[in-house]
């Protein structure tokens, strides 16, 4: 939840581009902690391998999105 909250707040306050990235920079590092949390899953036996390798993949998906967006911004500004 951490994730969209974050992008939500920081596109809601548009005080500048810099408040913006500021904003997915935290979801970013929330997405992060999630794939931490996903392999504590795994390894404490809450999901199998399986499952683990389908989180984590979508999980990587939305790191790169949000850097791909990052990125983008910054060269604008």
């Amino acid at each position: 939840m951490s994730i969209p909250l974050n992008i939500a707040e920081g596109y809601g306050k548009k005080d500048s581009q810099a408040e913006i990235n500021r904003y997915f920079r935290m979801a970013l590092g929330s997405a992060n902690e999630m794939l931490v949390l996903i392999d504590f899953s795994k390894d404490m036996g809450y999901m199998t391998a399986e499952k683990h390798e389908k989180a984590y993949g979508e999980y990587e998906e939305i790191c790169k999105m949000l850097n791909a967006f990052i990125r983008k911004t910054k060269a604008k500004s």
